[in-house]
């Protein structure tokens, strides 16, 4: 009994640490299978080891060892855990389900997975903002933000709740469809839990502390997709008759499960600043940046909980420096992002790169800041080269100046009451990977409606863009807005299409 107290304590440590430390994994990693989900669909295989680097890790990992992100490194996990823990100590709660119905439920995470891929993943479906679970848990440190912007992911994390005061790893077994990939995935792995049944005393202690609900008293060997590596049953088996085994034979599971959980973390990190140092650059991106002005620009950006000021140096078009004027952000999730972001930025010359993990909304906004300020190192590059134009005609005569004066005047009051005529028009833009085609209706003056005709694009950056930019584009009737975090050239692909559209309607 000593010895399942000691891996209770060692397993829960280990857990809370990646809580702390790195609570964004598991929604980092499912965000990552649907882009493998698609970029594989799309055949579009250039950007799968940037955008795909933890998936890929974890998929490796478990297909060895078996499922010790579950078990041991998932934010929501240990979640799970801390919630069954409260139900049992402090409501007494005892309940235990009938083991054909847990059987049979565990396979709704299947469905729940195939859904997901087949209908919300293809577009057949759009699911709510804000309405998952994962991200609604992630949120909760704010719950001003979080209620605001994650209302349905709460209250579904609220159901899982309950369920978990029941039914220990309630989501895992039954909803999660991370752990419906990596319950297959781990099928053919070569670590095991071994036991002889002939062995075994009539107590089944194995299977009443079974995080996840695996009859081991039917088994020699624990081949199950359901196993999450909580050692349980090694700890607990009075006999020690249960043990970690490759190939019969036996191992320290202590030392395997620091070994795994320590090398599945150092190998993603180690992959994931490989993927981002030596990810090719575009020709898009030299278009892109070759549009500002050198200068100091200042720009702020919405993060996890505050706004971030910084100021960006531009010089012969490159992004020079990146500097804190101020911040007011979660300190935990700033300084993770601060350490890592502006250095990205900086050493690819574009915002184009990929958030820290357990720091997104802090990773967001330190890149929506410094895309702010680049808007406005865009905006003085053009009215530079407005102003040289202007000055060389004026060159030429007083009368041509004049003519000049009256038309810079007239373009620019069109240019800022944006005059359309009435009607329907088609225009297209270069996005991420491709060309995207949309419809603008116009009607008194004002843009209505934003209709999607036809796009070539990645359908990660893509849905993301699109599910931002025209509704930003029609609330304040002008392109002027600002462009969706990691999905940079898609959102600039809507404006510019939009923009072709308008320049058909202007009188």
């Amino acid at each position: 009994m000593k010895k399942f107290q000691n891996n209770k304590i060692f397993r829960m440590i280990v857990q809370l640490l990646f809580f702390i430390f790195l609570p964004g994994l598991v929604g980092t990693a499912f965000a990552e299978v649907k882009t493998l989900f698609v970029d594989l669909f799309s055949s579009n295989f250039a950007s799968i080891l940037v955008d795909c680097g933890l998936i890929i890790v974890l998929s490796i990992s478990t297909m060895i060892l078996g499922r010790f992100f579950c078990g041991w490194m998932c934010m929501f996990g240990t979640y799970n855990d801390i919630v069954n823990l409260i139900g049992r100590k402090v409501f007494k709660i005892n309940y235990h389900i009938n083991q054909k119905v847990d059987e049979y439920l565990k396979y709704v995470k299947y469905v729940v997975l195939i859904f997901i891929a087949g209908f919300v993943w293809t577009s057949v479906i759009t699911l709510p903002l804000g309405s998952s679970p994962w991200d609604a848990l992630a949120q909760m440190l704010n719950p001003a933000f979080a209620f605001q912007n994650y209302l349905i992911g709460i209250i579904i994390l609220a159901f899982i709740t309950v369920g978990d005061l029941f039914i220990e790893r309630f989501f895992c077994r039954y909803l999660c469809p991370l752990g419906a990939i990596f319950s297959i995935l781990s099928k053919v792995r070569i670590l095991n839990i071994k036991k002889e049944k002939s062995v075994c005393g009539p107590c089944k202690a194995c299977t009443n502390k079974c995080a996840m609900g695996i009859n081991l008293d039917a088994v020699n060997l624990v081949r199950s997709g359901e196993c999450i590596n909580c050692l349980n049953c090694t700890s607990i088996c009075p006999k020690n008759n249960a043990k970690m085994v490759i190939n019969d034979k036996v191992l320290n599971e202590y030392a395997v499960a620091t070994l795994a959980v320590a090398g599945t973390a150092g190998t993603y990190l180690g992959v994931d600043q490989l993927a981002t140092t030596y990810a090719p650059t575009s020709s898009t991106t030299e278009t892109v940046i070759s549009k500002y002005a050198d200068g100091t620009y200042t720009g702020s950006g919405r993060g996890y909980s505050g706004t971030t000021k910084v100021s960006v140096v531009i010089k012969n078009d490159k992004i020079t420096s990146i500097n804190l004027i101020s911040e007011n952000d979660s300190q935990r999730q700033f300084q993770s992002a601060w350490s890592s972001i502006p250095s990205k930025i900086i050493s690819s010359n574009s915002t184009d790169v990929s958030v820290v993990s357990g720091a997104t909304y802090s990773s967001e906004g330190i890149i929506s800041a410094v895309e702010d300020a680049l808007s406005q190192a865009e905006a003085a590059k053009i009215t530079n080269s407005t102003s040289v134009s202007t000055s060389t005609s004026a060159s030429v005569s007083t009368s041509t100046s004049t003519s000049t004066s009256v038309s810079t005047s007239t373009s620019t009051s069109t240019s800022t009451s944006q005059k359309y005529k009435d009607g329907t028009y088609t225009g297209s833009g270069r996005g991420y990977s491709g060309t995207t085609e949309v419809s603008v209706t116009i009607a008194n003056d004002k843009i209505t409606s934003i209709n999607l005709v036809s796009e070539n694009d990645s359908q990660r950056q893509f849905q993301s863009a699109w599910n931002s930019i025209p509704s930003k584009i029609i609330s304040g009737n002008s392109t002027n807005v600002s462009v969706v975090s990691g999905a940079t050239y898609s959102s600039e692909g809507i404006i510019s299409a939009v923009e072709d559209a308008l320049s058909q309607a202007e009188y």
